[in-house]
């Protein structure tokens, strides 16, 4: 597991959250609720075969993120067919940098379970019986903007037009402001 060094190492600034994956996100829903979760993200993204919600909680410091397969080839049902209902799938950790965090992994000799510019995925194998996830810490503006392009991309609608219709909103916000001076 990650000790305290390399915790400093790595530039983790937060725990973010733990995943789990079920068989039916609306089954397991109504339970999460009554124990004080509140629902903030649910998407569905056919492509990588996944519906996702995110729920947060009053007294806790963590995100709950609680998946579902999508299609009968969701790598997910392959998951659920060896871990089982309500197994935990990984945890997240934000860290400065990503590019840096991903050397000391290298160095360390983790074995990285898959490695793309905006993840690093640390295998079960090598995270102590669960998969490891570290994103790079996003300002407010990068958050929006992830979330914009994730509604947009439920709805067909490219990145670019989705950017536009967020930046006239913007222009628009600031301009009412100056006219209320």
């Amino acid at each position: 597991m990650i000790n305290i060094g390399l915790k400093e190492e790595l530039g983790i600034t937060q725990f973010n959250h733990v995943s789990m994956v079920v068989k039916d996100l609306d089954q397991v829903l109504p339970i999460l609720l009554i124990h004080g979760w509140k629902l903030t993200h649910r998407f569905t993204h056919k492509e990588a075969g996944r519906s996702l919600m995110s729920l947060d909680h009053p007294d806790y410091a963590t995100k709950l993120e609680v998946m579902a397969p999508v299609g009968d080839d969701s790598y997910l049902w392959k998951f659920l067919a060896t871990q089982g209902n309500g197994s935990q799938h990984h945890i997240t950790f934000y860290v400065r940098d990503l590019a840096k965090a991903r050397k000391v992994l290298e160095s360390r000799g983790f074995e990285l379970h898959r490695d793309r510019p905006h993840e690093i995925l640390i295998h079960p194998k090598r995270g102590g019986g669960t998969m490891v996830q570290f994103f790079q810490q996003r300002t407010q503006v990068q958050m929006m903007i992830w979330r914009v392009r994730f509604i947009f991309h439920q709805h067909r609608i490219k990145l670019f037009v989705g950017l536009g219709i967020l930046a006239v909103l913007v222009f628009a916000l600031g301009k009412r402001r100056d006219s209320n001076k």
